[in-house]
């Protein structure tokens, strides 16, 4: 049986019907392929968000932390500032009591009991303060 004559009207519409389809196929595996990696990016930015959430309690956690501790330190601080001049007073009372023990003769042990100073604090008051002691002194030559 032959086949009958193709009606060019048909044969258009066939072909823009397989054209529509196949470029439909097409726009429908980019939109897929589209969302898949949509999907892949929101998830990779779901996991950083997650991360940079516990990055930032973390720092959160650490700066309460050293908020608590300056606190602390102010208040140590506070506390030191009111007790200074207070001590600043006793330790010049003991210096003066330290130089006028050294004019009067005191050595350094003395001192070191007396005024609560160190040894080398009293060996200098003793050296400053104290009396001479005849020392021979230095004869310098003069070189031609």
């Amino acid at each position: 049986m032959p086949l009958p004559p193709l009606n060019p009207d048909l044969l258009l519409a066939a072909t823009v019907a397989v054209l529509s389809g196949g470029v439909a196929a097409i726009l429908l595996a980019m939109y897929f392929a589209g969302r898949r990696r949509a999907d892949r990016a929101t998830g990779l930015l779901h996991r950083e968000l997650g991360q940079l959430q516990a990055e930032t309690r973390s720092q959160s956690a650490a700066l309460m932390a050293l908020a608590n501790r300056l606190d602390r330190m102010s208040a140590q601080l506070e506390t030191a500032s009111r007790q200074a001049p207070a001590a600043a007073r006793h330790s010049e009372a003991g210096y003066e009591l330290a130089i006028r023990l050294a004019r009067s003769g005191a050595g350094t042990e003395e001192l070191v009991i007396a005024c609560g100073m160190s040894r080398k604090e009293a060996e200098l008051v003793t050296r400053m303060h104290g009396r001479a002691a005849p020392a021979a002194s230095p004869r310098l030559s003069v070189v031609s």
